[in-house]
């Protein structure tokens, strides 16, 4: 027979015995019934040690079932479950309506009813029927009011009565752990909506057919917000003043505009703010990186959250404390499951990520840009790692030439410091309970929650072989925010349209789980789930096609789109022009499609002006010392060949002009030894130069920048040999609108383009900045 273990023979504390140990001793002594062992040596020999182990692995069997049965003996109750998705004081407000009961009817307003009426009579929300029912209210409870006096004391007894049971209730409730949500009020639960429907639905035939085309105009309409116009589902902007406390971020309190662009932002729809000059960048940038720096945290908690419930499935059961490993009570459960993929059901798998870690871009246009956005992704995180290297990478000396040149404040804003316009820098995030940290340089292949980046970085990285990898992690990005965009437009805006295609394309691996990439990526949709954030100083209509015109092989956002803009501009450049004497001549060409527009401009001028400006003497245009104004580099060399052409004398600056080149052209022009000088708008952007001496201006085409056209007529003077005034004339077509507005105003722009429209010809002749 098998051994008896051995008991418990130490004495505790009083010599007693505990009650699961006198169980214990007790269940063992039952009687083993003896087994017949059959006769003969060898039988005997060849049959105990079979027996002495089968009475062994049923003493220890019957062992671990004691101590199933004392566990489950003493074992507390589970708790209730508790409701969720509510708080505690939610719970027990819901208790105390329970033990009420039902609640009577009142034959008066309460007092809400009553604020509430008062409420809508003075704000307006309703129509008329609203009004006069609140006031048919307010009347019905004031005649209530004045013959119930005993029945508004019992109101007020008994809400003392509600307050003091509350106030019980909180002594005598134990304090029960609050739940995290993410989501804690109504504006992040339609936030969370918002993303699921963005990024958790994929695409039917008919969405992709529909995204897939130019969105119309009649889609947009205005708001109850002035300068707003969106398409899609409306949005309600009835609530801001809580919009900064959705956010996870250290945001302070927030503006009325920052408010507005934040609960654009919330909707995850394309948001184009066109009128963010060099005084409002700082606070709508910040609010932009909060947005971004935000649903990077929100989907890392939720990737983790679903880690680690994922983590507790599949874990294996802890063994029963006292049973043999030799003889287990329950069968195991095999460690892998075998499905078929048409059995698997989508509602159960977590589809939480995309196909790379990458979620957000940040295009940028300089390193100063990039320092700037990481400054201000330092002051949102909690805490911030290898922070020190941003001034190496990013900053520049005060002894640099570039930090003693002066310039505009709307110069220096854009190029005061570094300006090299090859950056990248990779961006880890980690988040806990309640802290973000922000690791800079940590890597850009797979550790980069987010990346900023310039276009001219990602095309060199594009370029160079060996570095598909550097463009795989740009496959997943859900938010690209576009900061200075208009910086980036006399850059190179196919370096931009590049980048976009390259952040629409497919991985060459996939480095996350794809059970859990979400459908519309494994569609080779991601482009529709996209959302672009443009912050630009003036509004241009590659800025609007990038947002309404998908690219070949792209869908526009599924959401929709919201533009903000201001105020429309009354008198435009014009009112600050410094000389009143001016004559400004404005004069419309007849253009057929966008992509002809520049070339309609130039045919007008060789044909047109360029004769007048080379004879002597001219009825409307003299030729002494005239300054040519090219938007573009195509442009100014289109009209370059025209000036070769016809053998002007003439002198250039572009921006990829020497500095000797420059110095040369401005002194013979100011001379008076060049009567014509070529000038680059471009130039003008990245330098601002001073051109004196000219008294006559030819405008190929208006410029983006409606202070150009100020700038440049401030140094403007009296031709010295007829003592005749400053003349300033201006090529437009129907599809320079927008810049147009920027420089004449926009009642005198629409004017200009109705009478072009009705086909009067002429130009149309401006004096000074009052007329």
């Amino acid at each position: 027979m098998g051994k008896r273990p051995q008991q418990n023979k130490g004495k505790k504390k009083g010599g007693k015995r505990s009650r699961v140990q006198r169980d214990y001793d007790e269940g063992l002594d039952d009687d083993v019934v003896e087994q017949h062992i059959p006769a003969g040596p060898r039988a005997a020999r060849s049959t105990q040690k079979k027996v002495e182990a089968s009475i062994a692995t049923w003493e220890r069997v019957k062992e671990a079932q004691f101590h199933q049965q004392q566990k489950a003996r003493f074992a507390k109750p589970p708790p209730p479950e508790k409701p969720k998705g509510l708080t505690k004081a939610q719970r027990r407000a819901r208790r105390r309506r329970e033990l009420r009961g039902p609640a009577t009817e009142r034959a008066w307003p309460t007092r809400k009813q009553l604020s509430a009426a008062a409420r809508a009579r003075i704000v307006g929300d309703g129509g008329d029927d609203d009004e006069d029912a609140s006031a048919g209210e307010v009347s019905e409870a004031s005649s209530s009011s004045s013959s119930s006096g005993e029945e508004e004391s019992d109101d007020e007894e008994e809400e003392e009565e509600a307050e003091a049971e509350e106030k019980e209730d909180d002594d005598d409730e134990e304090e029960e752990p609050e739940e995290v949500v993410d989501d804690a009020d109504a504006i992040g639960r339609e936030r969370a909506r918002a993303c699921d429907a963005q990024f958790g639905q994929s695409l039917t035939a008919q969405e992709v057919a529909a995204l897939s085309e130019r969105r119309p105009a009649a889609e947009y309409a205005s708001t109850s917000i002035e300068h707003v116009t969106e398409s899609g589902p409306p949005v309600d902007w009835a609530r801001l003043d809580g919009e900064e406390r959705r956010l996870g971020v250290r945001f302070d309190e927030a503006t009325s505009s920052q408010r507005v662009f934040l609960r654009a932002l919330s909707t995850f729809k394309d948001v184009v703010q066109s009128d963010v000059d060099y005084q409002r960048r700082p606070q709508l940038l910040r609010a932009a990186l909060a947005h971004v720096l935000d649903h990077v945290t929100r989907s890392r908690r939720v990737m983790l959250r679903h880690d680690r419930s994922r983590t507790k499935e599949e874990a294996p059961s802890s063994p029963v404390k006292g049973a043999s490993r030799s003889a287990p009570l329950v069968p195991p459960k095999p460690t892998e499951t075998y499905k078929h993929l048409d059995d698997v059901d989508e509602e159960d798998t977590r589809r939480d990520q995309g196909p790379t870690r990458c979620r957000a871009l940040v295009l940028v246009a300089t390193r100063k840009a990039a320092l700037e956005v990481c400054t201000t992704l330092k002051a949102l995180a909690h805490s911030s790692k290898h922070t020190g290297r941003l001034e190496q990478e990013l900053g520049v000396d005060e002894d640099d030439p570039a930090m003693q040149r002066e310039g505009p404040p709307d110069w220096e804003a854009v190029f005061k410091g570094n300006t090299d316009d090859v950056c990248e820098v990779g961006i880890s995030v980690r988040v806990d309970r309640s802290n973000i940290t922000v690791d800079f340089f940590a890597g850009t292949r797979s550790k980069s929650d987010l990346i900023i980046a310039t276009p001219l970085a990602l095309r060199l990285a594009a370029e160079e072989e060996g570095r598909q990898g550097v463009l795989d992690r740009l496959s997943s990005v859900e938010v690209l925010l576009m900061d200075q965009a208009d910086v980036l437009l006399y850059q190179n805006w196919e370096t931009v349209e590049r980048c976009i295609r390259a952040v629409s394309g497919v991985p060459s691996s996939v480095e996350a789980d794809v059970q859990r990439v979400r459908l519309p990526f494994l569609d080779a949709h991601g482009s529709a789930c996209r959302q672009h954030i443009v912050l630009s100083s003036f509004n241009d209509a590659r800025l609007r096609a990038l947002v309404d015109r998908p690219l070949p092989g792209q869908l526009r956002n599924r959401s929709g789109c919201i533009r903000l803009t201001g105020p429309p501009p009354s008198k435009g450049s014009l009112a600050r022009a410094v000389s009143s004497h001016i004559i400004h001549t404005f004069r419309g060409i007849r253009c057929a499609a966008p992509a002809s527009s520049m070339d309609a401009r130039v045919n007008a001028f060789k044909d047109k002006v360029l004769p007048s400006l080379l004879r002597r003497r001219g009825a409307s245009i003299n030729g002494a010392r005239t300054l040519i104004y090219c938007g573009s580099y195509p442009e100014f060399l289109a009209c370059r060949a025209a000036l070769r052409e016809q053998g002007a004398d003439f002198v250039s600056i572009h921006e990829y002009s020497r500095d000797s080149e420059v110095s040369r052209g401005r002194s013979r022009f100011f001379h008076g030894r060049a009567p014509l000088l070529l000038y680059s708008g471009r130039a003008h952007f990245y330098q601002r130069y001073r051109i004196r001496g000219a008294s006559n201006y030819v405008f190929v085409s208006p410029p983006d920048h409606a202070h150009f056209y100020s700038e440049l007529l401030s140094f403007a003077r009296d031709d010295e040999a007829t003592g005749a005034a400053p003349t300033a004339l201006c090529l437009y077509t129907r599809f320079d609108a927008l810049a147009l507005a920027r420089v004449l105003g926009d009642a005198r722009a629409r004017a200009c383009l109705k009478r072009d429209a009705r086909g009067v010809g002429g130009d149309h002749v401006f004096q000074g900045a009052s007329s």
